[in-house]
């Protein structure tokens, strides 16, 4: 049972480090999960930014949707 609260205080103090340097709970939470409680907070910092730039990335260049039909003229199926 010791463990388990260790381990619920490490995440929290982790998570808290994050928030209070500004990154959202969201990607605080989602990189402690990933990298675990043995992460340093530079690698949780890494994993945070390297995901955002995925995120970005996917964003970018994404298919564009055709819903209006602007490109049925100039690429009939």
């Amino acid at each position: 049972m010791k463990s388990l609260f260790q381990d619920h205080a490490a995440k929290d103090m982790r998570v808290s480090i994050l928030v209070d340097m500004g990154y959202p709970v969201k990607d605080a939470l989602e990189a402690v999960e990933k990298c675990g409680l043995q992460a340093e907070i530079t690698e949780l910092q890494d994993y945070i930014y390297a995901s955002r730039m995925e995120k970005e990335h996917d964003d970018q260049f994404q298919e564009p949707s055709d819903k209006d039909g602007i490109f049925a003229d100039i690429c009939p199926e």
